[in-house]
């Protein structure tokens, strides 16, 4: 079982819900990792970019990457992983600390084709 902690930002209401599996994602819908601590120094690393591993993309389906870096106050956005561009490791990062990562989802109205993400990787 699967617990999924929520904000509805429009009437400030929170809880948790257990996961339902079946039920595919709307637009507008987004995922925010943890802070990665991706630096044990005192000074920063260099990060290259972010791979999206993921079951094909269907056609009008897409993800867009955004990051905070060191717990910057507003996100910065990446790219957008398309079923085109899938493979290809998004670049630009910086030299951080900390990294926060946030997956925004585009799915077309009345489809039942959810990005089925599997891993993210941080270079």
């Amino acid at each position: 079982t699967i617990y999924v902690a929520w904000a509805d930002g429009n009437s400030s209401a929170y809880g948790v819900d257990k996961l339902d599996t079946s039920k595919k994602i709307d637009s507008g819908t987004y995922w925010e990792s943890q802070v990665y601590e991706v630096s044990s120094f005192y000074h920063k690393t260099s990060l290259y970019g972010i791979e999206i591993v993921a079951k094909p993309l269907a056609t009008g389906c897409s993800v867009v990457v955004k990051y905070k870096l060191d717990d910057a106050s507003s996100w910065s956005t990446l790219g957008t992983v398309t079923s085109s561009n899938q493979d290809n490791l998004l670049r630009g990062l910086g030299h951080a600390k900390t990294i926060q990562v946030r997956l925004e989802f585009a799915t077309p109205a009345g489809n039942n084709n959810t990005p089925e993400i599997s891993k993210i990787c941080i270079y």
